[in-house]
């Protein structure tokens, strides 16, 4: 194939263009028509006709017939590029290491990862206590669970504080509809506590035996919490509800792990429940009341609270308030407040705080030590990449952990010492028969019609002529000034 030379990423412009000069030539087929049935509706004193609210019903015969017709023409529309189907997905796995595993990270006494298996679809999770030198023991192996099931998906994956018991969630459905399963790590056996119809959240408490889980309603929005106790033959305690349906549920536990969280947010709004890890019989109190198009979250520290809250601040600021005095009439700034940069999150450990921000479209990373408020940047080397933050979870650790990539340099998963402000490269993920050194990439700006400045990350193999007649593929992000991920694959088929 002919392909562009040069590929060009547009921040905050919503579109996705793919610039070639191959076309394929549709097919001349029938396609299906789904049937109008009329329906009147009426909501809020509106009334309006929906001729296609039978679709809604899922499992009816009318409505899998009509599927069934859908997949049939599609797959009449396609028959002529079966062999080039092939082709394709047989060239990008030959792409991909597949037998490889993850950088381990350390909680408690273990250091936990995943590995993969060429031949094999699903993750294996693993750990090892003490010392990356001891012997592996094999936590889930999901290819074994998934043996049976069309579909199988992991969600939440979470072992309890002393590192005996596993809680982990299954999607057999596709709809993110997960049962929850616990497993006795030292014996290997699955109890017999099951819970169906919940959401990807669960946490812990310190008793090791309390968890805390979500459910769905109807239209599959995690909307309650109830506490489960460990081969308990009560049934389970509701401890929240949210009646709002514009609010979401998430739950979370605290760095220092003294706090669960019942985290709560809207499209512009949020609010946290909080409770102490120690006593999973207390109930949940609220840590500052929900106000409109106010948004927060909260991060224990000693005997205070870190928030990043967007109060009196479009970009979002640190403030910090008492342990004992959470409501936001107490909060006070830890920082002035900077409008040009725009606070994403924070993670903080005993003695030094990590700043996830962007500035210009930029991402990067502030460390601040927590007793002198000294500041400092890490230095990623490019001009052009992201990063993601790992679990972080040693909440006395002088390291972070984060995964770099940019568009010409694959996913790298390093420490960052921030007492001693280096960083260890721990892995660098294979792409096979690629070499970076044959790439550039850069940061550059164009001027829209309004003055405003929108940033490019271009980038293209060493030595082209930057003439403005080579042909691109242009991608674009909506809105947002997110940035690029190395598509380990993508690449290979540029040049």
């Amino acid at each position: 194939m002919n392909l562009p030379k040069i590929m060009i990423v547009i921040i905050s412009i919503g579109c996705f263009v793919m610039v070639n000069n191959g076309c394929i030539q549709k097919r001349q087929a029938k396609a299906p028509v789904a049937k109008k049935v009329k329906q009147m509706n009426s909501l809020h004193g509106i009334d309006w006709e929906d001729d296609y609210a039978w679709l809604k019903n899922r499992g009816s015969a009318d409505v899998l017939a009509y599927l069934k017709e859908e997949n049939a023409y599609t797959k009449e529309m396609t028959k002529d590029y079966k062999s080039l189907q092939i082709e394709l997905y047989d060239e990008i796995v030959g792409k991909i290491k597949e037998t490889d595993e993850s950088v381990p990270e350390k909680d408690g006494n273990y250091y936990y990862y995943t590995r993969t298996v060429e031949g094999k679809d699903y993750h294996i999770y693993c750990r090892k206590k003490g010392s990356l030198e001891n012997d592996e023991e094999i936590l889930l192996d999901v290819n074994q669970a998934a043996s049976g099931y069309k579909y199988y998906s992991i969600g939440m994956f979470e072992v309890s504080p002393n590192g005996r018991m596993l809680a982990f969630a299954v999607d057999t459905l596709g709809r993110e509809e997960y049962t929850i399963y616990f497993k006795d790590l030292k014996s290997g056996k699955v109890l017999k506590d099951k819970i169906t119809g919940c959401y990807n959240s669960l946490v812990w408490a310190n008793d090791n035996k309390t968890v805390f889980y979500t459910v769905v309603d109807e239209a599959l929005r995690p909307y309650r919490v109830y506490r489960h106790k460990l081969k308990s033959e009560n049934q389970d305690d509701l401890v929240y509800q949210e009646d709002d349906e514009k609010y979401w549920m998430d739950l979370s536990r605290s760095k220092s792990d003294k706090y669960l969280f019942i985290y709560l947010s809207s499209t512009f709004t949020s609010e946290i429940l909080y409770m102490n890890a120690d006593k999973p019989e207390n109930t949940f109190t609220v840590f500052s009341p929900r106000e409109y198009k106010v948004e927060y979250s909260v991060y224990h520290h000693k005997k205070q609270f870190f928030i990043v809250t967007n109060q009196n601040a479009t970009n979002f600021k640190i403030m910090t308030t008492p342990e004992s005095k959470t409501d936001r009439s107490y909060w006070v700034d830890y920082f002035p407040y900077d409008e040009s940069v725009k606070i994403d999150d924070i993670d903080i450990f005993d003695k030094y705080m990590a700043i996830y921000e962007r500035k210009s479209g930029n991402k990067q990373v502030r460390i601040v030590d927590l007793k002198s408020t000294e500041q400092h940047y890490i230095d990623f080397g490019e001009e052009v990449y992201t990063f993601s933050a790992g679990e972080n979870n040693i909440y006395k650790s002088k390291k972070v952990r984060l995964t770099f990539s940019s568009p010409i340099t694959p996913k790298t998963v390093f420490d960052y010492d921030m007492e001693a402000k280096s960083k260890k490269v721990l892995k660098e993920y294979e792409v096979p028969n690629y070499d970076k050194s044959l790439y550039e990439a850069k940061r550059l700006f164009a001027t829209a019609s309004d003055g405003s400045r929108i940033p490019l990350s271009i980038f293209y193999k060493k030595g082209l002529k930057l003439n403005g007649k080579n042909p691109v593929y242009l991608l674009g992000t909506v809105l947002m000034a997110r940035q690029l991920n190395l598509v380990s694959v993508l690449i290979q088929f540029l040049f």
